[in-house]
């Protein structure tokens, strides 16, 4: 282990709630600049102007932008995972555990904005082929929670037409797929304090859906 992360991983445990409110600070500031500049243009010069941090400072806590971009990515998508995983254990009819996943969904988009949208405006491919050593861990971790978050809603919605309760002739991989894309496609529109609540917007876009997928 290098001097530098021994030095942060004490300033964490000896400060943490100081370390982590500093690091939430980062957080906001490169969630800003990552929406404004995309990915790939920010620096971390830009990400220290932005929390109002010297760069020298801003090495105690982070050590690279895609460091910091995995940071925020596994954190909301991790807290996404988490609260699926619940709704999917309740003992509920399949319709109604997806309608709370999709308004779960809609919602931490204005719960966690901007971070969701960071993500879902950059174009990894691109990333991706820039065969660059130090993005590599990052985009299998964001692979790897996509997959787990996908497969939360697949499995309900294949338990559902097993059951009987949800019908398509879709198979449920494409369900899955082209209801995670209407949400996530939000991004091109929403915004937070619109004239309506992200919650209210899940909602009604579930009942939509699931209209047409409910039991006739």
């Amino acid at each position: 282990m290098s001097k530098l992360k021994i030095r942060r991983k004490s300033r964490a445990e000896s400060g943490k709630a100081l370390y982590n409110d500093r690091k939430d600070i980062i957080r906001r500031a490169a969630g800003n600049v990552f929406l404004k500049k995309g990915f790939l243009a920010t620096k971390l010069s830009d990400i220290a102007e932005e929390a109002n941090m010297d760069r020298a400072s801003l090495y105690y806590y982070v050590g690279s932008k895609q460091d910091l971009y995995e940071d925020i990515y596994s954190t909301v998508v991790g807290d996404n995972i988490q609260q699926a995983q619940i709704i999917a254990e309740e003992n509920i009819p399949a319709p109604e555990k997806l309608a709370k996943l999709l308004t779960a969904l809609m919602a931490s988009f204005e719960e966690k904005y901007p971070y969701y949208y960071i993500f879902l405006q950059e174009d990894l491919r691109k990333i991706e082929s820039m065969n660059d050593p130090k993005n590599e861990q990052w985009l299998e971790t964001s692979k790897k929670l996509s997959k787990e978050y996908f497969s939360l809603i697949n499995n309900v919605v294949t338990d559902g037409m097993a059951s009987g309760e949800i019908r398509s002739i879709l198979p449920p991989r494409l369900i899955t797929h082209s209801l995670i894309g209407m949400l996530t496609s939000s991004s091109q529109w929403f915004r937070p304090n619109g004239i309506m609540k992200s919650k209210e917007i899940g909602a009604a876009l579930a009942n939509m859906v699931l209209d047409g997928l409910n039991k006739k």
